[in-house]
């Protein structure tokens, strides 16, 4: 894994922190809508297809990270990789065997609104990011979703693999 030390960073002391990490959370959103549109526009379930093997491709390094690291700190981490995104989200209940948890507020979700997209992104999404995570850390569901109409996204973690 490449770490960065504060030569790789460029911060723009000119500009308000929170605001370089708004625009580029906003940035990342887009991008992530902007190739998720054209590719199914251009390309149709193709281009779905390839947008979840673009998904897959980065859930394989997550993969490799993980190994070795115990269910509880993973569930721990889930939540700081959400708050950096953007995401407003809590625990709703977390112990050595299962680990839930809800989201309130969605970056994704509010930019698929704004552009009048359907649930496909969401669905294409977040299917990929069960299918995968079941893979490498155990049972991953979301019984709730806001992009089907419920007040949050609720997500259950099972530690089916023991770690």
């Amino acid at each position: 894994m490449t770490t960065l030390d504060n030569q790789d960073v460029y911060i723009d002391y000119d500009i308000p922190l929170e605001r370089q990490i708004a625009f580029l959370r906003g940035r990342l959103v887009s991008f992530q809508l902007d190739v998720f549109e054209v590719l199914n526009k251009e390309l149709g379930n193709q281009g779905v297809e390839i947008f979840r093997a673009i998904l897959r491709h980065g859930y394989e390094r997550v993969g490799g990270m993980v190994e070795g690291v115990s269910f509880k700190d993973l569930a721990e981490f889930a939540l700081v990789e959400e708050h950096m995104s953007g995401l407003q989200s809590e625990i709703e209940s977390i112990d050595e065997n299962e680990f839930k948890w809800s989201v309130s507020k969605c970056p994704i979700w509010q930019g698929c609104q704004q552009r009048g997209m359907d649930n496909t992104f969401c669905d294409v999404l977040e299917e990929t990011i069960i299918e995968e995570n079941s893979k490498i850390l155990g049972e991953f569901r979301e019984p709730e979703r806001m992009c089907h109409g419920d007040s949050k996204c609720t997500f259950v973690l099972k530690n089916s693999y023991g770690k």
